[in-house]
């Protein structure tokens, strides 16, 4: 039963465009005889329920047909990254210019090894944010983890 999961992934990856989507994630967990499929979709314009339930659908089809279990019982969870979304990519950051940010580091910067600000910009290289009135720039290479910050009015 056990089928790569990059081969799931580039599968996965190459054909929720086609359905208007992008991958944010994917992760596949042992569950009893099955298998357990979760896969995160996103796109600029948000990701609904209804739009859960079309890409499961779609690609439960699109699964079966390629064989990628050979035969073997799975589950399909499809879902949005949520509003506390981690950002993973230089995508994600860009995506996120003007928003508040919490990175984690591996060194630390500016005293710290946590930091929060804005997203200013970021390139294939680094994020650029606005920290305490001042603008810097950290490589992802220093990035272990970051996530939006939620902001209530």
């Amino acid at each position: 039963m056990e089928s790569d999961t990059g081969h799931i992934h580039t599968l996965i990856a190459e054909k929720l465009p086609e359905l208007g989507f992008e991958l944010f994630d994917l992760k596949t967990v042992p569950a009893g005889p099955k298998k357990l499929i979760r896969i995160y979709i996103d796109s600029p314009h948000g990701v609904t329920i209804d739009d859960c339930e079309r890409v499961s659908r779609e690609l439960s089809l699109f699964l079966d047909v390629e064989n990628v279990f050979n035969q073997r019982p799975y589950t399909l969870e499809v879902s949005s990254p949520g509003i506390d979304r981690p950002l993973k990519t230089p995508k994600d950051y860009a995506r996120n210019t003007g928003r508040r940010v919490r990175l984690s580091l591996h060194e630390i910067v500016e005293n710290k090894k946590s930091v929060r600000g804005i997203i200013r910009a970021a390139t294939d290289a680094g994020v650029r944010i606005l920290l305490n009135d001042k603008e810097i720039e950290i490589p992802f290479s220093q990035v272990q983890s970051a996530k939006i910050e939620l902001e209530f009015k």
